[in-house]
């Protein structure tokens, strides 16, 4: 895999949907539409400047043509936890429950995914979240924000919307390392294409 370290002008994130659609521009062999190629996280500066983004990709990303999307750095990245191992983690994720919306008696209902406001509910979905890969043994809760963004369709049509992202940090011992993997490759919960999922470890 390759760790990747971008820069983004302000107007790319002014509508947080945008910025997964810069990114793609990194991955020109993956046209939009196709399975992500990427996982990835923003450090948010103040309003109006530019933002930092983390990108974990299979494949090595290039620098886009358009300046106004700066690939900064790549390096190698080969985690390899093994069981037993204390890791440190961060994850900016989307913690989410499922409730059944019904428009009348005879609906069926459709799946709706409502956020999580409470800290301890919070906290339980990300121990749920790692629990087949990794125990955790000290989690926290270091910063929250409300994500709000327009999606364009393709009859030009405007549909608002809004995601609240959790960053966690906290030390895990790993359980099954295949499976720890696996959470790294693919990344957790919901709303992917906003900068959520990304598990970084580090050392314990």
């Amino acid at each position: 895999m390759r760790i990747s370290f971008w820069e983004l002008d302000w107007k790319h994130a002014r509508n947080p949907y945008d910025l997964h659609r810069a990114l793609w521009h990194g991955f020109p062999d993956f046209p939009p539409g196709t399975d992500r190629p990427f996982l990835f996280c923003v450090r948010w500066g103040k309003f109006g400047q530019p933002v930092q983004v983390r990108l974990q990709s299979e494949t090595e990303p290039v620098q886009p043509s358009d300046p106004t999307i700066r690939l900064l750095k790549i390096q190698p990245y080969d985690p390899r936890p093994t069981e037993g191992q204390l890791v440190r983690f961060t994850v900016c994720a989307n913690p989410v429950k499922r409730l059944t919306e019904k428009t009348g008696p005879d609906d069926a209902g459709r799946q709706a995914r409502i956020p999580l406001i409470r800290e301890d509910h919070r906290l339980e979905w990300l121990t749920r979240q790692l629990a087949p890969a990794a125990d955790i043994l000290e989690s926290n809760i270091v910063e929250w924000r409300d994500l709000f963004f327009t999606i364009r369709s393709g009859e030009g049509k405007t549909r608002p919307g809004k995601h609240a992202t959790v960053t966690f940090t906290g030390v895990a011992e790993v359980r099954d390392s295949e499976k720890l993997n696996t959470l790294i490759r693919t990344g957790i919960g919901p709303a992917k294409a906003f900068g959520c999922g990304l598990l970084v470890l580090g050392r314990g």
